[in-house]
């Protein structure tokens, strides 16, 4: 997922939130990369991470990783004013 963020917003307090959002099917969180540039707001940085869902009891669904995302997009959001980029 991209993101955009305040630029004094820590990386490891987003990664945490997205592991506690996502639950036990997310099981990794890399950031992929970090942007601040002409084509981002002043004060704000894209953030690209990458999120790994697995559940070792059975194949997954979409439906439920499209939830559990959706959870996780919501808990940026809500702690941090991170929007979908």
């Amino acid at each position: 997922i991209s993101i955009l963020a305040a630029k004094n917003t820590l990386h490891r307090d987003l990664v945490s939130a997205m592991k506690s959002a996502g639950g036990p099917i997310l099981k990794d969180v890399g950031l992929i990369d970090r942007y601040e540039g002409k084509q981002i707001p002043e004060g704000k940085q894209s953030l690209t991470y990458r999120l790994e869902y697995r559940d070792p009891a059975g194949t997954l669904v979409e439906k439920d990783v499209l939830h559990v995302h959706g959870r996780v997009l919501s808990e940026l959001e809500a702690k941090f004013g991170a929007k979908l980029r």
